[in-house]
């Protein structure tokens, strides 16, 4: 694979995934880190850590909820794992993306692209607003959607500032 897509600033970049300086490997002679740094292990390992920490965080916000407030009435978990999974992208795009160090790409692959897409969960967020509607929560729902968006643009706009 020479190359994957990543994006960034509303914008696709391709990059090479070749070591630095554009020297091939021969074929049969790659070594353990060339594998370990191919984008679709980077991408396992960053996905499923993702996935595992929004699993676990999302079960503890929910259990906090039912400890404090006798129920999960709103879905702060998925909300709360959206925002903070949007200013870390922020973060690492400003880091990452559009500077010279090929390794900053490796590590957008891993954290970026990996363990934010396997954190942040739109299809959750989308069927959550849902829920609301149809159990007659139109407010809620409306509170929740249009928080969620704006949360989640200014916490990456946020981050993105921070670090430029």
């Amino acid at each position: 694979m020479r190359g994957v897509w990543v994006s960034g600033s509303g914008r696709w970049r391709r990059f090479s995934c070749e070591p630095a300086g554009g020297n091939r490997i021969p074929a049969g002679g790659r070594t353990v880190v060339d594998w370990l740094t191919h984008p679709a292990v980077l991408l396992g390992v960053g996905g499923g850590v993702g996935a595992n920490a929004r699993f676990w965080f999302g079960r503890w916000v929910a259990d906090l909820q039912v400890r404090h407030a006798g129920g999960v009435s709103f879905p702060w978990g998925t909300f709360l794992i959206n925002v903070s999974g949007s200013a870390l992208l922020g973060l690492l795009a400003a880091l990452c993306l559009g500077h010279a160090d090929p390794a900053r790409r490796t590590w957008y692959v891993l954290l970026g692209t990996g363990f934010c897409g396997g954190f942040t969960t739109f299809s959750t967020f989308s069927v959550e607003a849902l829920d609301l509607i149809r159990d007659d929560r139109r407010g809620a729902a409306v509170v929740y959607v249009v928080g969620s968006v704006l949360a989640g643009l200014g916490a990456a706009a946020l981050a993105m500032r921070a670090v430029r």
